[in-house]
């Protein structure tokens, strides 16, 4: 993927992203971007590279910080997501 691809499909995204969550967004943002710096002065381990390159690490990062505590019923949150969206047939 080039890096305006990548751009694009981030603006999107973040397009679909109800306005009471970008507060939880930016969070986690700030700490991913803190954490890849810390990273890059530790070294450059291949155990701790591969470790930010697994998607399993990433959620743990989210399960860890309760980014999405709020959210009482995951299923209703997830329709009202949806809800907004057009689908296209």
């Amino acid at each position: 993927m080039t890096d305006i691809a990548l751009y694009q499909s981030v603006l999107q995204k973040l397009g679909q992203v109800a306005p009471q969550d970008l507060s939880i967004l930016d969070a986690f943002l700030t700490d991913l971007v803190l954490q890849g710096k810390q990273a890059k002065t530790v070294g450059k381990s291949k155990k701790l590279n591969e470790a930010f390159q697994s998607p399993v690490y990433w959620l743990e990062q989210l399960a860890k910080t309760n980014a999405f505590a709020e959210i009482e019923d995951p299923v209703e949150w997830q329709r009202e997501m949806r809800k907004d969206r057009q689908l296209s047939r």
